[in-house]
């Protein structure tokens, strides 16, 4: 936009100079463009440089020193100190940049940012989870996350409870009460639209679970996957999630060439993630903080299209005669389906979303495969959000496995016995 001031107009008030005493409400959006950042501190550079070091030279052995310690948790750091660089496995200038304006788009204290979203979520996993505890979970997740939770952490002597979505929250803590008598609950966790259904569940709920079995020695975090609906149409801190967890390769990433990972929550939460990241070393290199910063400067843009593209999408494919069901959290005309209000509120902020899924039939698998090889504009993918229109075809066949999983574990079989059966 250009602006032309008059001669006349030198004599008024020009309230948004840099030097006026104006404050701007800026949006997110906006944010995402320069915020935590002054050029005047990088040659003029409008943009960031990227730090592609190793490590950092110490203005002075005391420097160095005080650093250590307050980065690895051996001292507090004094009110006013700031820890100046030290290596970049525990930051750099491009990932504090990052986590900055991750922390302003989800409306809270702090962010983390790990080398994948698998990283952020078993530092966050394992940061909570201590053997002889019990981890609630609801079903399902991500399969990385279930695969971590049922036989990674099972092998620490973690145990999980699932979550059936279709009792209330009195009837959840009875029944933990009653399967884990006194045995501490280390957390909640939660995705939610769920991968791939779109199964949703309340945040409200989680939060009255976890507080059920929270006491001041021992608090019951609510952890949520937010990788779906994203910050922008899903703002889950103000709904009572403790750390709020990202693939950041989806559509924060939004452009198929970054892997990366999130957390974000309060002080408390994520000084312990951050912990958890300097010694687990799963952190965000330079070079992809740098990506992931240029991706949020078009996040909001990205967003809306892609929730204007699905609807059209969805409400084509819902009066196709060739198209049984749709399975799609927006609401249209077309078929008069809508999710319930309640829970909307409780979980999204908008009512559209940037996805439609169509559900899965074994005995139509050859006509959908032939019809998957015809498109020309989506490409046949592993995971979704990207800047491409996409295809994700999943098998069935793996989630009814998990769903009998799930189901003999909740029977009381014994884990080792349920691998052997689904084994043969």
């Amino acid at each position: 936009m250009l602006v032309t001031i008059t001669k006349a107009g030198l004599n008024k008030p020009f309230a948004l100079g840099r030097n006026h005493n104006y404050h701007m409400n800026k949006k997110p959006s906006t944010e995402m463009l320069g915020h935590g950042y002054n050029p005047a501190h990088y040659h003029g550079s409008m943009k960031q440089p990227i730090f592609q070091t190793s490590t950092y030279e110490f203005p002075s052995a005391q420097a160095g020193k005080d650093y250590f310690a307050w980065v690895t948790g051996k001292e507090e750091l004094p009110e006013g100190a700031t820890i100046g660089n030290i290596y970049s496995r525990l930051g750099s200038p491009n990932t504090q940049l990052l986590e900055q304006r991750l922390a302003l788009l989800d409306q809270c204290d702090q962010a983390v940012v790990f080398a994948s979203g698998m990283a952020a979520i078993s530092a966050a996993l394992f940061e909570v989870a201590k053997p002889g505890t019990v981890l609630l979970h609801t079903n399902p997740v991500y399969g990385g996350t279930h695969s971590f939770i049922h036989h990674y952490l099972a092998q620490y002597n973690v145990h999980s409870y699932t979550i059936d979505r279709n009792m209330d929250t009195n009837e959840v803590i009875a029944d933990v009460h009653s399967k884990h008598p006194n045995v501490p609950i280390c957390g909640f966790f939660t995705e939610t639209p769920a991968n791939p259904s779109m199964d949703l569940y309340s945040i409200l709920d989680a939060r009255t679970i976890a507080d059920a079995f929270t006491s001041e020695e021992r608090p019951v975090p609510v952890i949520v996957d937010n990788t779906y609906m994203g910050p922008l149409m899903s703002a889950q801190h103000g709904n009572g999630a403790d750390i709020v967890l990202y693939s950041a390769t989806k559509n924060l990433g939004g452009h198929s060439d970054v892997i990366a990972g999130a957390a974000t929550g309060n002080s408390y939460w994520m000084g312990r993630l951050r912990m958890a990241r300097t010694f687990m070393g799963g952190i965000l290199g330079p070079m992809d903080s740098w990506l992931l910063l240029r991706s949020l400067e078009t996040y909001e843009l990205r967003t809306k299209a892609q929730e204007k593209n699905t609807h059209k999408v969805a409400k084509a494919l819902s009066n196709h005669p060739a198209v049984e069901a749709v399975k799609y959290l927006g609401k249209y005309p077309a078929t008069k389906k809508k999710i319930e209000e309640h829970l909307h509120k409780k979980v999204m902020n908008k009512k559209t979303y940037q996805r439609a899924v169509f559900p899965d039939d074994v005995s139509k698998k050859d006509l959908i495969s032939g019809i998957v090889d015809k498109l020309d504009e989506l490409k046949i993918i592993n995971e979704d959000h990207y800047l491409e229109s996409l295809f994700h075809y999943y098998e069935k066949s793996l989630f009814s496995l998990r769903k009998i999983k799930n189901k003999l574990f909740q029977k009381g079989f014994d884990q080792k016995l349920i691998e052997e059966f689904i084994s043969e």
